[in-house]
């Protein structure tokens, strides 16, 4: 069986908003000042965006596509009317019911989704902790499995919790919402990860995974024994580059802080460390798009 072609992209998709007093909903200074001009070309970078993913050549395409920050619902309506002829099964939107937004999460795949131990094809789960303006939306992960690499991949999507001002701003709320993965990975695998296998995280994570790191925010998940998350899963990038490498390897940077214009690398793909090293291996991974993600 074929590899599974696996991409996560953090879409910067805002909702439109017009004036204060004209019956439309703002979004906080902090979400709207991700974007240059506000929200306000969310429609436009959503037909970009699109295009771009749907003129991936056939032999390329990833077979599962997880985007990030999709708030805007006329964004959302152009890629499901763009994307979805080319990735057939759907997750449109991950939402707690609530007043705040939703979770921005999105997920386009060419493989069905498979139904999971206790019904359904998708299983949720909301973060307990967020803070700042990422308090504005419903900040969650969401779990699929599909059949391919394995007989039973199990797909894990998310988007943590960013950090506005310095890398250590918010760490304790993003190392509690890997906990939380873990968490939701137990609630469907069973509670102990020795029946784990072939399990996958992608998503923004919002850790500096890049050599100019200067918080040591990478260590403390990936590099300390113990650690909720990062003693189950390893770094898919670590053989390419990982923090404080000094060979002229593809460094995968995923983001471009606005104000610096730094590149950094925030977005992951993590695999499931296990005893036997019988395990999904990343073979590959690049970066290639036209631009880099945000927050």
């Amino acid at each position: 069986m074929r590899p599974l072609r696996l991409m996560t992209f953090n879409v910067q998709l805002l909702p439109v908003v017009a004036g204060v007093g004209e019956g439309t909903v703002s979004v906080p200074a902090g979400i709207a000042g991700l974007l240059p001009g506000g929200a306000s070309d969310s429609i436009a970078r959503a037909k970009l965006v699109a295009a771009d993913l749907a003129a991936i050549n056939p032999k390329e395409r990833p077979d599962v596509l997880a985007l990030n920050e999709v708030f805007s619902e006329d964004a959302r309506e152009v890629l499901v009317e763009t994307l979805k002829p080319k990735w057939p099964h759907v997750i449109e939107s991950v939402h707690e019911g609530d007043l705040e937004e939703d979770a921005g999460l999105m997920v386009f795949s060419r493989l069905p989704f498979l139904t999971l131990p206790g019904g359904g094809d998708r299983r949720e789960r909301f973060y307990a902790d967020d803070a700042g303006a990422d308090s504005w939306a419903s900040k969650a992960a969401v779990l699929v499995q599909v059949g391919r690499p394995a007989e039973i991949t199990t797909l894990v999507f998310t988007h943590l919790q960013a950090a506005y001002d310095t890398e250590e701003q918010y760490r304790d709320i993003r190392k509690s919402q890997l906990s939380e993965i873990r968490e939701l990975v137990a609630d469907v695998l069973g509670p102990s990860p020795n029946g784990w296998q072939h399990v996958i995280v992608a998503g923004d994570l919002n850790i500096r995974g890049d050599l100019d790191a200067t918080s040591n925010e990478w260590f403390d998940v990936f590099d300390t024994p113990g650690d909720p998350f990062g003693s189950l899963f390893a770094d898919s990038w670590i053989e390419m580059r990982p923090p404080g490498a000094t060979e002229d390897l593809d460094p995968g940077l995923t983001n471009r802080n606005r104000q610096t214009q730094a590149e950094q690398r925030l977005d992951y793909i993590c695999r499931l460390k296990t005893a036997d090293g019988v395990d999904l291996v990343a073979h590959h991974a690049r970066i290639g798009h036209r631009e880099t993600s945000d927050h």
